[in-house]
């Protein structure tokens, strides 16, 4: 099939097919885009793609997946998606890389819900690698509120065991992903084989709001609480605070009243996006909420390591495997890197990619053995 230079520019004839070119040339720096362009030859990837339909929705253009992308890359498809109102899949899957060797990489989402974290990692994998991102459902859903842990979890797990094609899956975790990974194991149990759980520098996070937990004068904190309530009751976000407000007690409605004044100034849009500061720190409370509620269960399933040397200090939070499961080998320490920036860092691509191949790939018979279109 031709490229996009040799089909030539087509301009869009709709209102819809308008609105998303110029979309497209926002997001990926290019113009003038035709409906006949491919959204992945002109620059696209798993994380503009996220950025896109995340802004379809907030502009009011249409619903769609980053799967939809995948599957119809072009904005004369992607339109016809729209006015048909078919989907590809949960709209929580993000595909990585659209590889076909097995077993399948699943990439859990950080505190932030996103994935796009995973991408140059996915880049440096082999090309045959089939590798897909859970995002959070509140990317999707505005009104999702996650209840628990095993809640997420569990639309994962249904996902991974749909799927499965005899070969299991490899899970991997970065921060907050970690707990998510290693929920999804135990809930899989014996159903899919998981061939080993990557935990990239994962930390107890459910003290991660500690600064906030400060004690409150009571006349403060009366008048803290009836201000908060005021705005709860006239926020457009009222029902989502309702919901939290519900479930939290103690320490957690200590850290809220503490993170309101110390965040309220930022709170300030009449129509509150995903993006907006409002309704991320609600997502951040809540989710320290839900984590703190989680109670890690033991589960011997095979757990690889990496830490970020920065994490190395005392005082980090950093979780030991071991505890949890038998078959945790022991952390390699990767140097020069922080947690922020350990999920680009060559020495993991290089581990991650060996591990795939020798823990995963080797494991299944020689006849099998086929990466990149060539037998090892």
């Amino acid at each position: 099939e031709p490229g996009w230079e040799e089909r030539g520019h087509v301009a869009p004839q709709s209102e819809m097919e308008g609105r998303l070119a110029a979309l497209w040339e926002e997001v990926l720096g290019v113009g003038p885009i035709g409906v006949t362009d491919n959204f992945f030859e002109r620059g696209g990837d798993s994380l503009s793609s996220l950025t896109m339909t995340t802004a379809m929705r907030a502009r009011g253009i249409g619903h769609l997946s980053t799967a939809d992308v995948f599957h119809d890359q072009t904005i004369e498809k992607l339109c016809a998606r729209i006015e048909s109102g078919r989907r590809s899949g949960p709209s929580f899957v993000v595909p990585l890389r659209n590889g076909h060797a097995q077993p399948t990489i699943y990439c859990l989402p950080t505190f932030f819900g996103k994935v796009g974290g995973y991408v140059n990692l996915a880049r440096s994998l082999a090309d045959d690698c089939h590798i897909v991102g859970f995002q959070a459902r509140w990317l999707d859903n505005f009104w999702a509120l996650d209840q628990s842990i095993e809640e997420i979890a569990a639309s994962y797990a249904s996902y991974i065991a749909e799927q499965d094609a005899g070969k299991g899956c490899v899970l991997l975790g970065w921060s907050w992903g970690g707990v998510l990974a290693y929920e999804i194991a135990r809930q899989l149990g014996d159903t899919v084989k998981i061939h080993f759980i990557g935990m990239i520098d994962i930390h107890d996070l459910s003290g991660e709001f500690d600064r906030f937990d400060k004690p409150i004068d009571e006349t403060l904190r009366s008048s803290l609480k009836a201000a908060f309530g005021a705005w709860v009751a006239g926020s457009p976000l009222r029902i989502l605070w309702e919901q939290l407000i519900d479930k939290a007690h103690g320490y957690e409605l200590n850290v809220a009243l503490n993170y309101f004044m110390d965040r309220r100034p930022l709170w300030n849009e009449a129509a509150p996006t995903i993006e907006s500061p409002e309704y991320r720190d609600l997502i951040l409370l809540n989710t320290i909420i839900i984590t703190r509620r989680y109670e890690f269960k033991r589960c011997d399933v095979p757990i690889k390591s990496w830490i970020a040397a920065d994490s190395m200090r005392p005082g980090s939070g950093l979780i030991d495997w071991s505890v949890y499961s038998t078959r945790a080998e022991i952390a390699a320490v990767i140097d020069d890197v922080s947690h922020d920036t350990i999920i680009d860092s060559p020495v993991l691509f290089r581990d991650i990619g060996n591990a795939w191949i020798f823990d995963t790939i080797a494991s299944q018979p020689p006849a099998t053995w086929r990466i990149s279109g060539a037998v090892i």
